[in-house]
């Protein structure tokens, strides 16, 4: 009988060693092996630099080494992708589409204006990382948390163009995606149209062994989800055209495969009644534009950051069950949140029990903006966002 190969189950046509192990192979994975080990070493070298490889610092491997052992075993699979480059690049060959030779180098150097924009965002992600190692515990951790051995937590997979892969730690899943679609779309990286990329960013968040490729299409699925949101906003400010960026996320704790549309659906849409009505809302404000509410539009990053900044600030501090009970009465709607501040009034902040939402008076009492929870998303974040240094607090 023959052996099977260890990654497919198709026959297995020799024993390699992989990261110090014996593992029977098929052609096909004995082949993407041999190119692993030299485009790992592309990674290195476009990303590192002489110091930090000397220190020994490298990507992950194995999503396995992602996590911290008995802490957390989850991975945030990311797909980033720019907005309207195709229709963008159309136009800009028309304007340089009479002379071939001008065609050719102008088509070059708006190619080689994105694959710079892109690597130059990568790197500060890599620079952020860094930086951001703090000794707790007796050992190195990234923000005081995720626990760093000179493999970063991170590891670029599609990289170069307007789209960027990666697959991070769990807990750093949101804020580094929010700062790498930051500096891609940052004002000042224009171009050599003389434009800024705008983007959007879909993060999966997943147990360790969720089908990769489930993941993968959980993250298209929620870019997809993000642009939506920027055809609503440029749609109501025209101003806002091609300026927009937005990002989506989704914890994915079980094995359930569905479209972002239907969990949406069936997990964060509530009722509840006012008098004789019966009121439809979202516990979700999600997808959120990337940067500062503008106008009445308040469902943005900044506004997500606040939140969470203080649910993770001092006067929250050390009141996790609480905090765990008022996310399930977000669930009964703005007055059931009424009763629960009424009851716990002795031991919650005295001014302002809830974050207040810009402009919406009462949402420090209530937890909704209209049909919107503002609470709901940073409650059910509160233990996947780490602070990177240099990030707001």
């Amino acid at each position: 009988m023959n052996a099977s190969c260890q990654y497919t189950g198709l026959p297995a046509s020799e024993t390699r060693k992989d990261d110090g192990k014996e593992i029977r192979v098929s052609r096909e994975i004995s082949t993407k092996l041999d190119f692993f080990r030299s485009s790992n070493d592309r990674l290195r070298n476009k990303f590192l630099n002489k110091d930090e490889k000397a220190l020994g610092i490298d990507f992950v491997y194995d999503f396995n080494e992602i996590g911290s052992k008995n802490e957390s075993s989850y991975i945030a699979v990311v797909h980033i992708d720019g907005n309207g480059m195709g229709k963008r690049i159309s136009e800009y060959s028309k304007r340089h589409g009479k002379d071939n030779r001008e065609y050719i180098n102008s088509i070059r150097a708006l190619s080689d204006s994105i694959e710079e924009t892109s690597s130059k965002a990568i790197r500060t992600a890599i620079i952020r990382l860094l930086e951001s190692q703090k000794d707790e515990d007796g050992k190195c951790k990234i923000g005081g948390v995720v626990e760093f051995q000179n493999k970063l937590p991170f590891r670029p997979i599609v990289f170069g163009g307007d789209d960027i892969t990666f697959v991070c730690d769990g807990r750093l899943g949101l804020t580094l995606s929010e700062l790498l679609l930051r500096q891609l779309t940052s004002d000042d990286k224009k171009l050599s149209d003389g434009y800024p990329i705008s983007a959007r960013a879909g993060i999966a968040i997943v147990k360790t062994h969720y089908p990769f490729y489930q993941a993968l299409k959980l993250a298209n699925n929620l870019a997809e989800s993000a642009k939506l949101r920027i055809n609503d906003i440029e749609k109501a400010f025209p101003s806002e055209e091609g300026k927009t960026s937005a990002l989506d996320w989704h914890f994915a704790s079980g094995g359930v495969i569905e479209s972002i549309e239907n969990i949406r659906k069936r997990e964060y849409k509530i009722k509840w009644k006012e008098g004789s009505s019966e009121i439809c809302g979202n516990l979700t404000m999600r997808p959120l534009r990337l940067g500062e509410s503008v106008g009445i539009d308040w469902r943005s990053w900044n506004t997500f950051e606040e939140i969470i900044s203080k649910f993770k600030g001092e006067e929250w501090e050390g009141k996790h069950n609480k905090i765990m009970r008022l996310r399930e009465t977000l669930r009964n709607g703005p007055h059931e949140v009424e009763k629960f501040i009424k009851i716990y009034n002795d031991s919650l902040p005295k001014e302002q029990p809830l974050p207040k939402i810009k402009n919406n008076e009462g949402s420090d009492k209530t937890g909704w903006v209209d049909n919107t929870c503002t609470c709901f998303d940073a409650i059910e974040a509160l233990d996947f966002f780490v602070w990177l240094e240099g990030g707001r607090k």
